[in-house]
């Protein structure tokens, strides 16, 4: 797959997420949104180094937790600029699409059911379109789907 061709894909990223209008903001009573970004992202580092041994190299988590504070839409639009700007990092987009998926598993966690479903969709479709994008970088290809297993 061309970058082009990604880029084309990435565009369809809103149509993944079912209804966007269930899902509102994810304001967490008491906290602001940087209180909000730094519990999510210490908990997301601890967490990571406690199942897998490694450390952040990204603020991702922090990144889709403010985004959160704006509606799906600022997590569609954070997930885009992440995809267009990363994608030729193996390193940081595979943490990424981690934090993807750990976001779906948080708000299930949380009984939020609408923020749960959107991410487990966004995590699917990005989760397909990097597939596609490696899928002729052997190397690339292998880093991702060991990190992500």
């Amino acid at each position: 797959m061309t970058g082009k061709d990604f880029d084309r894909q990435l565009a369809k990223l809103s149509a993944c997420v079912a209804d966007v209008a269930q899902v509102e903001n994810a304001r967490v009573s008491g906290l602001n949104v940087f209180q909000y970004a730094a519990v999510c992202e210490h908990l997301f580092e601890q967490r990571l180094a406690d199942l897998t041994g490694r450390e952040r190299i990204s603020t991702f988590y922090a990144d889709l937790s403010i985004a959160e504070y704006f509606g799906m839409e600022g997590v569609l639009d954070t997930c885009k600029n992440v995809c267009r700007h990363w994608r030729d990092s193996v390193e940081m987009f595979s943490e990424f699409v981690l934090c993807v998926n750990w976001k779906a598993w948080e708000h299930a966690a949380r009984n939020n059911d609408n923020w749960a479903q959107a991410y487990s969709q966004l995590y699917y479709a990005i989760d397909e379109l990097i597939s596609q994008y490696y899928a002729d970088d052997e190397e690339k290809a292998d880093y991702y789907f060991r990190y992500m297993d």
